[in-house]
């Protein structure tokens, strides 16, 4: 048996398939176009349209808001008719802090309640501007 044996691939490599970059192509386009579809949620950005589904489905975002470089995010959204609310990611790891390190992290920190409330009201309002459609 020959061990040092070249076998050649059967299939054609994935960079080369034309059909599926047509394909991708296609399914960027009809994603641009969803983007880019106007709906009355006030500040959405269009990121959460989806082609093919039907656009009284769609999710709203009216853009995240971030804090601490982005360890936290407040996303104020909508998914179809639902009313809107808003969504909090925590995305900071903050393992192994020495009493120093917790107290500079309490610090940075105690502004996040006042963004909070700010947001609340933006979701307020939002809320009151899509009610009013």
């Amino acid at each position: 048996m020959n061990k040092n044996k070249v076998t050649q691939s059967t299939t054609s490599d994935i960079r080369d398939n034309s059909e599926l970059d047509a394909e991708i192509a296609t399914m960027r386009q009809a994603y641009a176009e969803a983007k880019s579809t106007p709906c009355e949620f006030p500040g959405c950005d269009g990121r959460y349209h989806e082609p093919g589904v039907d656009p009284t489905e769609w999710q709203h975002s009216a853009g995240v808001t971030r804090f601490d470089n982005g360890e936290v995010s407040i996303d104020i959204m909508r998914t179809g008719a639902a009313t809107p609310v808003a969504q909090v990611w925590l995305e900071g790891t903050y393992d192994d802090l020495t009493p120093d390190g917790l107290r500079q992290l309490a610090d940075l920190y105690a502004t996040l309640p006042a963004l909070m409330r700010e947001q609340a009201e933006r979701l307020e309002q939002i809320t009151r501007e899509v009610e009013a459609h």
